[in-house]
């Protein structure tokens, strides 16, 4: 799925072939025509991590040739979540190319390799509204104005609320060093967690 790759598929609409096919061709002393019996598989090749994705789609993954989480740094060609994980996974990680399992699916009904990039982007109304912060009431102290962003977009995300003053029905408040009597004191680390275990 490299540039090199798409040119040929999309522009110059040449055969991509596995390297059997150039090895079969010397040994008969000629180019084979036959391009689709050494066609690759759909994602031949391709390391794909994988976040919250069903067994399905991770075998379906596989048998077309996909390589699961095959690094232990972490080197991935793309991650791919469902639409419900996206948000919240985009929020917390900005360094990784997110894919939605959309992806996948149409790639192995169209019985050709989509794009990535048209599966990069997942609007807000295609998103499911996650609940797991729903009975969770949250008050916010002594992180900066960007960290507070942030952890407000978590909470929206996990279908919690938050308060600008600390008053009794706070359930939690999330603080990198005050520990506030009588209520949970977490930080945005935990939310993190949080948020990506759920």
């Amino acid at each position: 799925a490299t540039p090199k790759y798409w040119s040929a598929l999309n522009y110059l609409k040449i055969p991509v072939v596995r390297a059997q096919w150039l090895k079969d061709s010397a040994r008969r002393k000629k180019f084979l025509k036959n391009y689709t019996f050494y066609k690759p598989k759909l994602f031949f090749n391709l390391h794909i991590g994988t976040y919250k994705v069903p067994r399905k789609t991770q075998q379906i993954i596989k048998k077309h040739g996909g390589i699961l989480n095959s690094d232990e740094k972490g080197c991935f060609d793309y991650i791919v979540t469902t639409k419900q994980h996206f948000r919240t996974l985009k929020l917390i990680s900005d360094k990784c190319s997110l894919i939605s399992t959309d992806w996948i699916h149409k790639s192995v009904k169209f019985k050709k390799l989509l794009s990535p990039q048209d599966f990069e982007n997942v609007s807000e109304t295609e998103t499911e509204q996650l609940t797991h912060l729903d009975k969770y009431l949250f008050y916010i102290d002594g992180y900066s104005e960007e960290d507070k962003n942030l952890i407000v977009e978590l909470i929206n995300t996990g279908g919690g609320s938050y308060l600008d003053k600390l008053l009794p029905c706070v359930t939690h408040v999330i603080s990198p060093f005050k520990s506030f009597r009588n209520k949970r004191t977490v930080t945005k680390e935990w939310l993190q967690n949080v948020c990506i275990n759920n």
